[in-house]
């Protein structure tokens, strides 16, 4: 097991650390110097073997209880959320580094987080609990773009959940229609999913940031009618996008749009998106 707090002995050196495992199966002394190195090897720390653990960065300390979890290959290792002590950048490595290792050793893992970012790129499968009850099972992109239920998504990743009336059919499309507001016309929208759902029943419709397309006049000659006016709250510049929050009847809508035109606060805009991108969801 990789622990949260990572649970390094101080009074030990790096090298004592790892073979810790091995000393309490009486592992031969030449065995265990072996695998010790090999396991250091392949965290690069074999370089600080006879260092002390209290000498040691939070990364250092997070790769001394990896190699001490595989020195003696086990069949499965348990991770308990053990990134969430190091600062973003680190953590971002450590994922890296990570993945490579687990690939490298072929060791199962179990890998608990509540890291949306740290779940999609390290997992090949996925489970999301909600309060000890499984949600949904499956592989990164199915449970990032079709979750089975409004905690799903809202849980991996960010997303925009609005909440309707199912008002019939166009093919594969549900027709629903969405209050927004005292004074305001009803969104009327079209988005895959919905599947079970009858004319009348509540549904959420799911639409992630990428997804909406914001335009500076009204669009013309959609083939859809998913059109919503708005007016920007506010802006936030993130280096390679902007984010941008945009007030749509009732709703808070944030997006994300990778050119920069000149936005300002109470400026009216519009948001489409194409019904595919769209996913009605019945919790």
């Amino acid at each position: 097991m990789v622990f949260q707090s990572y649970a390094v002995w101080p009074h030990m050196t790096v090298f004592d650390n790892v073979a810790y495992g091995l000393r309490v199966r009486r592992t031969s002394s030449d065995v265990l110097q072996k695998k010790t190195m090999r396991a250091l090897e392949l965290v690069g720390l074999d370089h600080v073997a006879d260092r002390f653990a209290t000498k040691l960065s939070g990364g250092q300390k997070q790769r001394v209880a990896l190699a001490r979890a595989i020195v003696y290959e086990p069949r499965v290792v348990l991770f308990d959320e053990p990134l969430s002590n190091l600062d973003a950048k680190l953590r971002e490595l450590m994922r890296t580094a990570l993945v490579r290792l687990q690939k490298e050793v072929g060791i199962t893992s179990v890998y608990v987080t509540h890291d949306q970012a740290e779940a999609l790129s390290m997992s090949d499968r996925i489970i999301v609990m909600n309060k000890g009850v499984i949600q949904q099972v499956g592989d990164p992109e199915t449970i990032y773009s079709s979750p089975v239920n409004s905690f799903v998504a809202n849980f991996i990743g960010t997303v925009n959940l609005m909440e309707g009336v199912l008002k019939g059919r166009s093919g594969p499309h549900c027709n629903v229609e969405i209050p927004a507001g005292a004074g305001v016309a009803p969104l009327q929208l079209q988005a895959l999913g919905g599947e079970g759902a009858r004319d009348g029943d509540k549904l959420f419709v799911s639409l992630r940031p990428e997804d909406i397309v914001l335009h500076l006049t009204a669009p013309e000659g959609t083939s859809h009618g998913n059109v919503m006016q708005g007016t920007i709250i506010d802006t936030v510049y993130l280096g390679s996008f902007l984010e941008c929050r945009v007030q749509v009847g009732s709703y808070e809508i944030g997006i994300q749009i990778d050119h920069f035109e000149q936005l300002s606060a109470g400026q009216t805009v519009y948001l489409t998106f194409q019904p595919d991108h769209g996913l009605c969801l019945v919790d």
